[in-house]
């Protein structure tokens, strides 16, 4: 991960990479689709955004931890925080994950099921295989992708539609 684009995760939200908090890490280290604590470690060691102090004490909050602030509940299942920001590439789920978009979020397809919606913001879930996911705010959009939970094959069937796919 190049420093620009580590910082431009930060830049472009109003975030100050070098103050950021446990919440705005795991945002942006979903949104360049690593890990919590890999882009912690990244801006301490390689890219020396932060400095170790504040590193160790990003690394005391646990992301299970995050995800249950983020949707008000403990999650087992990975949780993506998206907002107007995310640019650049579509959100890639697996069956089961969930995403938290912005209040008044509107969402289509097939490939995702509707768990919560109200003023604090919109929380979906990865129901099934698909691509034709879509959110949009007043002023962006992004698509949404969905995959069989632990997918093995090849990447141009990660997403296909499975019409034997049983939904929960």
């Amino acid at each position: 991960m190049p420093r620009s684009t580590v910082s431009h995760g930060f830049v472009a939200r109003g975030w100050n990479s070098q103050t950021c908090t446990p919440v705005q890490a795991f945002t942006v280290a979903g949104w360049l689709g690593v890990g919590y604590t890999t882009l912690i470690h990244h801006m301490r060691d390689v890219l020396s955004l932060i400095s170790h102090a504040h590193a160790d004490s990003l690394l005391k909050v646990k992301p299970k931890q995050i995800r249950a602030q983020l949707i008000g509940r403990e999650a087992n299942e990975n949780v993506i925080s998206v907002d107007a920001h995310w640019t650049g590439r579509p959100v890639d789920l697996e069956v089961g994950d969930v995403v938290l978009l912005p209040p008044s979020t509107v969402f289509e397809g097939k490939c995702l099921d509707l768990v919560k919606q109200n003023a604090e913001g919109t929380i979906l879930r990865g129901a099934a295989p698909g691509e034709d996911g879509r959110v949009a705010g007043s002023d962006w959009s992004t698509f949404l992708r969905v995959s069989k939970r632990a997918y093995h094959g090849l990447n141009l069937f990660r997403h296909r539609e499975d019409p034997d796919y049983v939904r929960n």
